[in-house]
């Protein structure tokens, strides 16, 4: 059996640069309205729990299952 070759793609700051980022974003875009994010289960989830703790507004959360 061939080795797997496993390549790193996005450090973990560049990364958490980006969701810092987004979440500013989201945050200017829709403040002062109602927010609810939606992820898919599973994949999403520790994505959309970090996006927001770095949003600076409330919102909604829910999943959706696939």
């Amino acid at each position: 059996m061939d080795k797997m070759h496993k390549e790193i793609l996005f450090s973990r700051d560049a990364i958490g640069r980006r969701v810092q980022e987004i979440a500013c974003q989201i945050s200017a875009d829709y403040s002062g309205r109602e927010l609810i994010v939606i992820g898919v289960l599973k994949g999403a989830f520790i994505f959309m729990a970090d996006l927001i703790r770095a949003m600076s507004i409330t919102c909604k959360v829910d999943f959706v299952r696939v």
